[in-house]
């Protein structure tokens, strides 16, 4: 009599089952997984009232991120749309004819105004963060506590501009003229100062020049105190 062989094993299926492959193949959105935890909370004995009111509170803190968003956006394009009113207004009263300039903390951050004429203007205060500045005519301007940082100022003529306690930080002052202007309290670090003429310039200890720039040997001897630029 042969005996019956022992019937192998059998290995677990390596296939995997089709829950598995619709769990792998899903795409969670936001919405469906509030749905799938709801539903989960509800298995474990909570009543539907808690469950509801629990989608109620998440589906509100996403409507209030949403609304927080929209609302930074709306504030981006109202601060875009007043730096362009602002560059209207400073535009036409660019001419070479004495004419009151008051430009007072204006805000013209990244806006162009290359080539302008600007002599005598009154940019105290102003923010021109990265504004294109390129060959404008800024004589005798008034930049105290300007915020100048990163702004092209190549090739401008700035000669007797006030800029006590500017911030020129990394800004682009290649060929700029900067005779006989007021740079004490100023920083200008990282600025680009290259064929620049600084004959007379006003400067004090308080004044932070780029790296390896070799200030003038002139000082304030011929300007009024820093105190009254």
């Amino acid at each position: 009599m042969v005996a019956a062989s022992p019937e192998k094993a059998k290995e677990p299926s390596q296939v995997p089952s089709k829950n598995a492959q619709r769990v792998s193949r899903r795409k969670f959105s936001l919405p469906l997984l509030l749905l799938e935890v709801g539903i989960a909370l509800a298995s474990g004995g909570l009543s539907g009232t808690v469950v509801a009111a629990w989608s109620v509170s998440e589906q509100a803190r996403i409507d209030d991120i949403r609304s927080e968003r929209e609302g930074q956006r709306e504030e981006l394009r109202s601060a875009r749309e007043a730096r362009q009113e602002n560059l209207r207004f400073v535009r036409d009263r660019s001419s070479s004819q004495v004419v009151e300039r008051p430009f007072q903390e204006i805000d013209l951050t990244g806006q162009n105004l290359t080539g302008l004429k600007l002599s005598g203007a009154d940019f105290s205060g102003a923010v021109l963060k990265d504004a294109k500045l390129g060959r404008s005519d800024l004589v005798g301007t008034n930049l105290r506590e300007a915020d100048l940082s990163g702004a092209e100022l190549n090739s401008a003529n700035m000669q007797g501009a006030s800029l006590f306690q500017a911030n020129l930080k990394d800004a682009n002052l290649v060929s700029a003229n900067l005779r006989g202007a007021n740079l004490a309290w100023a920083n200008l670090e990282g600025a680009i100062l290259v064929l620049n003429d600084v004959r007379r310039v006003c400067y004090d200890d308080t004044t932070v020049w780029p790296a390896r720039f070799t200030p003038p040997v002139t000082r304030c001897n011929f300007w009024p105190p820093p105190g009254n630029p």
